[in-house]
């Protein structure tokens, strides 16, 4: 919403308003629709609110919703009301409330181009739907990496926060990130922050083969992709790096225009590779970040906690790590759910060594504390132990009981292994409950 000549408009993505339902048009409009609709018009709370969920979970955009939005935004001397989807815009102004004569005619929007130009004109971008951000999650989430070594290496995610910090400072414009000293820089002063062991602050590496997760591409102009998928090779050299240019894909690079969502992009990426880290990438900051309220909204927190059961089934085999059942559908259907070993509530970490792949009877053991995952010096994914509430003789609770002294099943890749930090938690936790 924004005011202009003593005019208020707002602007709705009409496909957003489908997808999300009321909740988009409360955070638009800041008030519940049941108890906002002017009953001297004779639209009362009930069909108001009917009209909302019509248009939101049928699709239709009817007269009544649109009669629900305009009644709603009746308290504003004047105001403008623009729906758009799909290329088109209709348009309603104060003097076209229901019961006007007036017509509306779809427009087309302000031109923008994902390969050209940040600036998109004075009209908001919609808001990322749950789905869109589900899917870039898991992308982001799961970076192609070297299976070898006994952590993740960190160049890709870091890569990727220095690009989200220069369009932060307006530093890259286009859908066009060259290799200038300046993205050069940013890079080490992140790669500085979160480097482990022997890791080398090579950007020429994340560069090149960022391009291998299928949303980066590296062009000289008028030339073919420098990366070819299935090349293994050594990156090419800097001075060749520096002649070409990086392209995101066109979604990923439309959802970073806006701060709220490189805001969002920057903690999803913290959250999954360097929560440890977080205070210290945050005073790297020169933009402030949006209001948390804002920046962790449900769509996002939806599609991240999605994103981290994806990653951590794949990373067990959708296997349960304390008895082993293993059901995946044809459809991507499984029966084992992603656990947290430290409440997320507590560190906001979503590395994938503070999660264990467990079916729903063992999750919600262990977080009752009835069991837990421990550090064990023969076993360095750790071993079940088993809590004092629960007691052999009692038949249901039997196959519980069993599970103490049994190794935690553990993922193919040693660098994935809960952490020591993670399993002393839960041993802290099973010993103290009761």
């Amino acid at each position: 919403m924004f005011a202009k000549a003593g005019v208020t408009f707002l602007v709705l993505n009409l496909q957003n308003v489908l997808d999300r339902g009321i909740p988009v048009l409360r955070s638009f409009l800041k008030f519940d629709p049941e108890a906002a609709a002017p009953p001297r018009r004779g639209l009362e709370p009930d069909p108001a609110t009917h009209a909302f969920d019509h248009f939101a979970d049928e699709g239709k955009a009817d007269a009544g919703a649109f009669v629900a939005v305009v009644e709603a935004l009746e308290h504003l001397p004047d105001f403008v009301v623009v729906f758009r989807r799909d290329g088109n815009e209709v348009a309603f102004s104060a003097d076209s409330a229901p019961g006007s004569s007036a017509s509306f005619s779809p427009r087309p929007p302000a031109r923008s181009s994902l390969q050209g130009s940040r600036n998109v004109g004075s009209v908001p971008r919609p808001m990322p739907t749950e789905r869109t951000w589900q899917e870039w999650l898991e992308r982001l989430y799961n970076l192609r990496r070297d299976k070898r070594g006994s952590h993740e290496r960190p160049h890709k995610p870091v890569l990727l926060l220095s690009i989200l910090d220069l369009l932060d400072r307006d530093r890259v414009k286009d859908n066009q990130v060259a290799l200038t000293p300046e993205l050069v820089d940013t890079f080490r002063r992140y790669f500085d922050v979160v480097r482990r062991e022997d890791d080398q602050p090579s950007i020429e590496n994340p560069f090149y083969f960022l391009s291998g997760d299928g949303f980066w591409q590296i062009e000289k102009p008028g030339q073919a992709p420098l990366y070819q998928p299935g090349n293994a090779s050594s990156p090419p050299s800097m001075n060749v790096l520096r002649s070409a240019a990086g392209h995101f894909d066109p979604q990923l690079w439309d959802l970073m225009q806006s701060p709220t969502s490189r805001s969002q992009l920057r903690e999803a990426l913290v959250t999954r590779y360097f929560p440890e880290e977080r205070p210290q990438i945050q005073s790297l900051l020169t933009v402030p970040a949006p209001p948390r309220g804002l920046q962790l909204n449900e769509e996002f927190e939806q599609a991240r906690s999605g994103a981290f059961r994806q990653t951590i089934l794949e990373i067990y085999d959708y296997t349960c790590a304390a008895c082993g059942l293993r059901v995946r559908l044809n459809d991507g259907f499984s029966l084992v759910d992603a656990a947290h070993l430290i409440p997320f509530n507590e560190t906001r970490d979503d590395k994938p060594n503070n999660g264990l792949a467990l079916c729903p009877n063992h999750h919600r053991a262990m977080d009752r504390h009835l069991i837990a995952p421990c550090p064990d010096p023969k076993h360095r994914a750790g071993i079940w132990r088993v809590g004092p509430a629960l007691d052999s003789r009692i038949e249901g609770q039997k196959a519980l009981v069993a599970l103490d002294g049994q190794r935690v099943i553990a993922p193919a890749e040693e660098k994935f292994y809960p952490a020591i930090e993670s399993l002393r938690w839960r041993q802290e936790h099973l010993t103290t409950k009761y």
